[in-house]
């Protein structure tokens, strides 16, 4: 099976628990690059840290394009998948206008006070990246669905809060200085964000107990896919430890959170699409994303020679997108009812 053949099962609109039979021939294929692809980072982070240094930018920068970007270039066409018809024009256009002027929000924000922008960035990608695995955990793993809010907000927590807080956590310093190369096109000067002294004690301290009502809610959720789950949970510990927070931010980002948005998205139709119908149907508003990358690159006159400014300028439209694409993936997850369901059946 050839990678635009992939399929996941569709997702009726009543009944979204039915999309776990669909996904589970084919679910291995959605996990199994996202775990390839952060052991070799973790791998090379212990084994070649200097070599890490040089191209630790690389996975951010070229998955950004290929699938980064893309993964949420058809949120307007997500209502009306969702709903199962068409939104009219004046609908689309309303979402649209509203989605760009949230958008163009974010961006004006990272260029007028990049300090705040990045606090605001981390804490809408831990928020984003958390709901992000409910709807695939359950049917891409085969966990039990979470019983109710405390569940739901536990799994939000771990999930968001490791990928995005561990790395930063682990090595403050190298998360510093990236900061700053990132940053030193919009004039921000050194910011001093990272955690240190009591202050990353205290983060650390949020997210044990964060790992903790993970473990717990897994626990009192059902046996369903439990062991997966926890496996997941602790290896992502492990990688959020020992990559640099570059490497491990950006890799999380394109190859695990992205993919995994790919594989929900696909089960919207019936019958699902593949990943080169996802490709065709995201292209316009990549290009326009990308157009965007460009054109506030050439306002703030970044260095195309330095990696981590040509990063800085690329994340500062991702935080823009990331707003609106948020609130789409939070009424994605209350029109599918993921909280409170019944569990899938047949899970294991």
């Amino acid at each position: 099976m050839s990678a635009n053949q992939v399929t996941v099962g569709a997702v009726p609109r009543a009944l979204p628990g039915r999309a776990a039979a669909g996904i589970r021939s084919d679910r291995a294929l959605w996990r199994v690059p996202s775990y390839a692809a952060l052991a070799c980072a973790g791998v090379a982070s212990l084994i070649a840290p200097a070599a890490v240094q040089v191209v630790m930018w690389l996975p951010l920068l070229a998955g950004l394009v290929v699938i980064g970007m893309p993964h949420g270039a058809i949120d307007h066409l997500v209502p009306g998948r969702v709903l199962g018809r068409t939104l009219g024009r004046l609908q689309l256009t309303v979402l649209m206008a509203a989605y760009m002027s949230l958008a163009a929000a974010g961006v004006a924000l990272w260029l007028l006070d990049p300090a705040v922008a990045v606090v605001a960035f981390l804490a809408f990608a831990a928020v984003h990246w958390g709901q992000g695995e409910v709807w695939f955990l359950v049917h891409g793993l085969g966990r039990a669905r979470p019983r109710g809010a405390a569940s739901y907000a536990a799994i939000l927590a771990a999930r968001g809060l490791l990928p995005v807080l561990g790395p930063i956590v682990a090595m403050p310093d190298a998360f510093e200085r990236a900061l700053h190369g990132a940053l030193a096109s919009f004039g921000a000067g050194r910011l001093d964000l990272a955690p240190h002294g009591a202050a990353r004690a205290a983060a650390a301290f949020v997210l044990a107990c964060a790992l903790a009502g993970a473990v717990i809610a897994s626990l009192r959720d059902g046996p369903d896919g439990r062991g997966r789950d926890l496996g997941e949970i602790a290896g992502l510990a492990i990688f959020a430890a020992v990559a640099p927070p570059v490497l491990a931010i950006g890799t999380y980002f394109v190859a695990w959170h992205s993919l995994r948005h790919c594989a929900r998205l696909a089960a919207l139709q019936e019958p699902p699409r593949t990943l080169g119908e996802l490709a065709r149907d995201a292209a316009p508003c990549t290009i326009g994303a990308l157009a965007g990358v460009v054109a506030l690159g050439c306002c703030v006159a970044v260095d195309p020679g330095s990696a981590s400014a040509l990063a800085g300028v690329a994340l500062a439209v991702v935080f823009g997108l990331t707003i609106p694409h948020t609130l789409v993936v939070a009424w994605m997850d209350r029109r599918q009812r993921l909280v409170g369901c019944p569990r899938p059946s047949g899970g294991s």
